[in-house]
Parts: C-alpha cells; structure tokens; sequence
C-alpha cells in the first residue's frame, strides 16, 4: 500500500478485531499506532493515528476493559483469525 493509499475497511476491521482480542497488540497500537498498524501491513493516515492517541488519552484504561470483555463474550481465543 503506498503512503497515500487510505486503507480499507477489511484492513480496519481485521486493526480492530486485533486489538480487541490481544492485550499486547493493543498496547502496542495505543504506544505506536503506525507501527503497531504496520505488523499488519497496514498503513495508516495521520488522521487515523492522531484518533487513536486522541483515544489512548481519554480512554485508554476503559479501553483495555472494554477489549477484555467482548473478546469474553464473544469467545475470542485464536487471535490469529483477526
């Protein structure tokens, strides 16, 4: 994907589901958001990575309770699948 090349909604779903599903990957996307995006090869816009700092700064701890719990409820044990 080139540097102008907005990334697809596939490629964001399979971002999110990642980070809903394994600790440390979100962590790292939280820390980093283009490098934690880039293990996937992805790459995301500037709008996209300031969203997630935006996010790491108003709900970071919430947000790690919030990915607990649905990978809970929706039995995500393979995150490999995202």
């Amino acid at each position: 994907m080139s540097a102008y090349e907005e990334p697809t909604n596939d490629q964001l779903d399979q971002l999110v589901g990642r980070a809903l599903a394994d600790a440390d990957f979100r962590q790292r996307l939280l820390a980093d958001p283009a490098g934690a995006a880039t293990e996937l090869g992805i790459t995301l816009l500037q709008e996209q990575i300031d969203h997630i700092v935006e996010l790491r700064q108003s709900i970071g701890p919430a947000l790690n309770h919030l990915a607990q719990g649905m990978s809970a409820l929706l039995g995500i044990r393979d995150v490999d699948r995202w």
